[in-house]
């Protein structure tokens, strides 16, 4: 060794090993331009000592180090490590510089970190830590000699007369096996000699300092290009607008290393432009849920919810702005309720009224009615709105004559709960007034509320027609075209109605009950003359 330029191998450590004698990290002299490189450099606490005479005999000291990817591959090669405070040059650096017969590295460092190495007129590129990206050839058995071949023939030692040699382990025992791009399992001293090779050849892969940069903005660029665009077009032009993006990134990345043996991390932007995507389609998502929980939420206080889970899954199935179409509309007014209110206290008279309208309601949202409003004892519903019914009139009559039945039933309870010995409770009886027409329907209010609600004539007469008394032994009237669309139901004429605020006298019949049903509650069939005001 003595009488030959090698180098001797270190092993960097990140801890020092306790027992072994400190090492000072002795090598070559670092001249630095533009900088101090330490900053920049990976750091290690010590290095692995060799025997006295063999670090005695050595012409220079280097650091070796393969550190591995994420993937577990071997791509890129630090020139310039830092122990403790000193820096220390890597194999191929070191062998470089011996062989050329240097004594000074030269350190160019920029604003971005380490831009390049100069050994001799030589001048290495770096990216800004100083790694080297080894542009790896295939495995070639022509770049080994094994030793033993070598100790048993010396005439092949003519091979190895004015070249670099490295020597080192390829058995697997030694933990020196690399997997790199071109091989599941290089040794170690290969992928130096493959470093050396591209060094030498002018064929090195590079990775300017300012790399980092560069990436940073084409990111950039990219998540601002979505940011803008994205929102402005269609589904499908998203897509080809991603694909364009992303194709022009690798293709532009690939053409550089091929070209300019440049080395360009495309997937950067292209993730970050990805990224930003998927924040989009879950924000529109999120979106979406919102707009159905709204929706949801505001047909939920007038529909049944099998008919609110229409509009939700087809928003096409309704209109929420205001339009005029045909409907049904019915209000049911609890009878005598001025009577009722004078003779029960405010707690059960609310817990009365809340019984009475929770039954009423429950056999129109049964046959597909929107509720329009409570008010006081009262319901306003009407059919046909927001959902097409075309069977709305006679839908609008069956939840009328069930919901005479659901109050004989809630009478029922109340009268068992009076025999159970609880409070009395009055008679309750229900009102029911039925017209069709075409209405004004959508949100109406203030800017502040605006409730899906019906006007129109139709409205004020279903409202005149429905007697706050009841008509004697008629609980249920309905208008003449009502009656026309639900010509199944038994039904008796009325003398017509003359309601407020009109000149126009409405034709009304009381809705009797099905055919086949029991027979209807005995009714006062002789006409009134002139007829009834209301």
């Amino acid at each position: 060794m003595r009488d030959r330029p090698v180098v001797l191998a270190r092993v960097t450590l990140l801890a020092a090993l306790p027992g072994r004698r400190a090492v000072e990290p002795t090598g070559p002299s670092i001249a630095e331009l533009g900088g101090s490189a330490v900053p920049f450099l990976p750091s290690f606490s010590d290095v692995l000592a060799k025997l006295r005479e063999l670090e005695a005999a050595a012409a220079g000291f280097d650091s070796i180090g393969l550190p591995a990817e994420a993937d577990n591959l071997v791509r890129r090669v630090p020139l310039l490590v830092r122990v403790g405070e000193r820096v220390v040059p890597a194999l191929a650096l070191e062998m470089l510089r011996v062989a050329a017969g240097e004594a000074t590295l030269l350190v160019r460092v920029d604003a971005a970190g380490i831009a390049s190495l100069t050994v001799g007129r030589r001048r290495i590129a770096t990216d800004r830590n100083a790694m080297k990206a080894i542009h790896f050839a295939p495995p070639d058995p022509r770049r080994r000699l094994a030793a033993t071949d070598l100790l048993a023939d010396p005439a092949l030692a003519a091979r190895l007369r004015g070249r670099l040699v490295l020597v080192g382990s390829s058995a697997a025992g030694p933990f020196d096996i690399k997997a790199t791009q071109t091989s599941a399992a290089m040794p170690g001293s290969e992928v130096h000699a493959q470093l050396l090779e591209s060094i030498l050849a002018g064929a090195e892969a590079t990775r300017p300092s300012g790399a980092l940069g560069l990436e940073l903005g084409l990111a950039l660029v990219t998540c601002l290009l979505v940011l803008v665009l994205v929102p402005r077009l269609a589904a499908f032009a998203t897509m080809a607008l991603g694909g364009t993006v992303a194709l022009l990134l690798l293709g532009g990345a690939f053409w550089l290393f091929v070209e300019r043996r440049i080395l360009l991390d495309a997937t950067f932007p292209a993730l970050a432009g990805l990224l930003v995507y998927t924040f989009f389609v879950f924000t529109n998502y999120v979106r979406e849920e919102a707009g159905r929980k709204a929706l949801r939420d505001a047909f939920g206080r007038h529909l049944s919810g099998p008919m609110v889970d229409l509009p939700v899954a087809d928003s096409s199935a309704l209109r929420l702005g205001g339009e005029l179409r045909e409907a049904t509309v019915t209000f049911v007014d609890i009878c005598e309720f001025t009577a009722i209110s004078g003779r029960l206290p405010p707690g059960r008279l609310t817990e009365l009224v809340n019984r009475v309208l929770t039954a009423v309601a429950e056999a129109i949202q049964r046959h597909g009615g929107t509720i329009d409003k409570f008010i006081g004892d009262a319901v306003m519903a009407f059919w046909n709105a927001p959902l097409h019914d075309p069977e709305h009139r006679r839908n609008a009559c069956l939840a009328a004559l069930e919901a005479p039945e659901e109050i004989a039933r809630l009478d029922a309870a109340l009268r068992a709960e009076e025999a159970a010995g609880g409070e009395p409770w009055p008679a309750v009886r229900v009102a029911i007034g039925i017209n069709t027409g075409p209405c004004h329907i959508g949100n109406m209010g203030s800017e502040q509320r605006s409730p899906y609600s019906a006007l129109g004539r139709p409205v004020n007469v279903a409202a005149r027609v429905e007697a706050p008394t009841g008509e004697p032994g008629h609980p249920i009237l309905v208008g003449a075209t009502t009656a026309a669309g639900a010509a199944e139901l038994a039904r008796l004429e009325l003398p017509p109605v003359v309601t407020r605020g009109s000149r126009e006298a409405t034709a009304v019949s009381a809705l009797l009950g099905r055919y086949g049903a029991a027979a209807p509650p005995a009714v006062a069939t002789e006409p009134r003359p002139g007829g009834i005001t209301r």
